[in-house]
């Protein structure tokens, strides 16, 4: 086909709707401003601007803000069409899940701010099959006051996908992103096209990651799975990977050599490189990709890769 200028712009201005419509912000129809304060609950219409959200209402979180979806002794189910938990700077809006309790969203969302499941078997399920976009957002598994110390402390379920994307304006850094990390057990089939980080990093005091798990549905995508540390209180990262993943996705260990990644389902369909600064690789199922292997020695402690008999472990160089 021969293209003309005209044909260009027009081809241009079409390329720019479609990626403006793809990366649009939610457009917020209800907003978190709690009375009295800066704190409240998720279910009280009066904390709302216009009642509580519901499956074809847009929750939109101020930074400075935190809902809280509760259990006052009966586990609490949350709606939102989708939500915008925002950020200015280092304010960051906030929704904590519950013990038991559960947010279930129905389209794509934005997470800027923290979305924590704070304690053992809170629920995030989404409705349909989305994507959570973020830009220096977090989603958290983990309980401030009571970390389980083996385990998950909340769940990523249901029968529908979950894509993590990154800001489309930003350099792709965690900066710039949405990280899932903490304890969790993530069963959603997931597409992580930003960040998995099974670690303590910022996530308060005396939290501990526990294990998170990759397991019931097949995972994929283009980001970064990562196994690290608090160094400075000697909590390990593990990352439990139960289920196959594929996709160019990159694997690292680092900051501390009691991080792990332990691999007990075949992965096959792997292109992106695996890097170990420190820690160990533990392969309990064959693992294969086209992706070279790095290993660097980082303040004296030396990278490990422990293959099970009978597993074959191949990578590019």
């Amino acid at each position: 086909m021969k293209l003309n200028s005209i044909t260009t712009v027009t081809l241009l201005v079409f390329v720019a709707l479609l990626t403006s419509v793809a990366n649009a912000q939610p457009t917020c129809e209800t907003t978190f401003a709690p009375v009295g304060g800066n704190q409240g609950d998720w279910s009280e219409d009066d904390n709302w601007t216009a009642g509580e959200p519901n499956s074809s209402l847009v929750a939109c979180i101020p930074a400075g803000k935190t809902a809280i979806i509760p259990n006052d002794g009966t586990p609490y189910v949350a709606n939102a069409e989708a939500v915008w938990i925002k950020r200015d700077g280092s304010s960051r809006g906030k929704v904590q899940i519950s013990n038991e309790s559960t947010l279930k969203l129905y389209a794509n969302s934005q997470v800027d701010g923290e979305l924590r499941l704070i304690f053992d078997e809170s629920h995030l399920t989404p409705q349909a099959d989305l994507t959570i976009t973020g830009n220096g957002g977090q989603i958290i598994g983990g309980d401030y006051a009571n970390p389980p110390e083996t385990g998950t402390a909340a769940l990523v379920n249901g029968s529908y996908s979950l894509t993590l994307e990154c800001d489309p304006g930003g350099d792709g850094s965690q900066s710039q992103c949405v990280v899932l990390k903490g304890c969790v057990d993530i069963q959603s089939a997931l597409v992580n096209n930003a960040y998995v980080v099974a670690d303590d990093g910022d996530t308060g005091p005396g939290v501990h990651t526990g294990n998170l798990r990759l397991s019931t549905n097949a995972k994929s995508g283009s980001g970064y799975w990562i196994a690290s540390n608090n160094a400075a209180e000697g909590k390990i990262g593990r990352m439990v990977v139960d289920v196959a993943v594929s996709g160019a996705g990159q694997w690292l260990l680092t900051t501390h050599a009691s991080a792990e990644i332990i691999v007990n389902a075949a992965c096959t369909g792997l292109t992106g490189p695996v890097t170990i600064q420190k820690g160990k690789l533990t392969l309990n199922a064959d693992f294969d990709t086209n992706g070279d292997l790095n290993l660097s020695w980082v303040s004296g402690n030396r990278p490990s890769i422990n293959v099970d008999e009978g597993v074959v472990a191949a990578f590019g160089q």
